[in-house]
């Protein structure tokens, strides 16, 4: 038996040595929104796209849906939060607005 490895201290030395491990990576989100195509429609979507951090995503949005894609939106602001393998997360907000209503005025007129 190597008589170095029972010096003092030896077996206190290889007990105290440790490796500590931690994973940080920031994740990056870009949505692409799409607004409801007339005023009190609800068919506006978002769609997220996440980069960085390791591993596969998760998507959770502020309306309680899940997935990468949202759907059957009116108008308002929503925000995803992007969380990796790793618990690394990244948030994003984006609103959307369906354009102002069409309101005109029919009158009679004249005579045929």
């Amino acid at each position: 038996m190597n008589k170095k490895l029972l010096r003092p201290g030896a077996i206190l030395l290889l007990l105290c040595t440790f490796l500590v491990s931690a994973s940080w990576a920031q994740i990056n989100v870009t949505l692409t929104a799409t607004n409801p195509t007339c005023a009190g429609f609800t068919n506006g979507s978002i769609s997220a796209m996440a980069s960085g951090g390791n591993g596969s995503y998760s998507y959770s949005w502020s309306n309680g849906r899940g997935g990468q894609s949202i759907s059957g939106l009116s108008d308002g602001t929503y925000s995803v939060t992007v969380t990796d393998t790793d618990g690394n997360t990244g948030t994003r907000s984006s609103s959307i607005a369906a354009p102002a209503a069409i309101v005109g005025t029919i009158t009679q007129g004249g005579s045929l």
